[in-house]
């Protein structure tokens, strides 16, 4: 079965913490998160800021980008022990992946 990003909602109105808890709680369950691109560049820094944060309160690090008329964030280490390659890694962070981060020739 293909594994498909769900994008996670953002309501008006949500605090930072509310939404670093939030970004927090779908890192943690599955290693991404994606939305929809906010209209405003304010609420796309305090997401990617809240993203940041929410791996770091993890002792990871997170990685985000804008694709189209979406907002991604993923932690650079996933999977990093057996649960997390059990869920294993969403088609749509490996197509990121190879657009973000190419193979390195050598």
């Amino acid at each position: 079965m293909e594994r498909r990003t769900r994008l996670t909602p953002m309501p008006a109105g949500l605090t930072y913490d509310e939404m670093k808890s939030t970004i927090g709680a779908a890192l943690g369950e599955r290693g991404h998160v994606s939305r929809p691109t906010p209209q405003c560049p304010l609420e796309l820094e305090a997401w990617r800021r809240a993203a940041r944060a929410a791996a770091r309160s993890m002792g990871r690090t997170v990685r985000t980008v804008a694709v189209g008329d979406t907002l991604h964030a993923w932690l650079t280490d996933w999977p990093r022990d057996e649960r997390e390659r059990t869920i294993g890694v969403a088609t749509e962070v490996e197509a990121l992946l190879e657009q973000v981060e190419p193979a390195k020739a050598g």
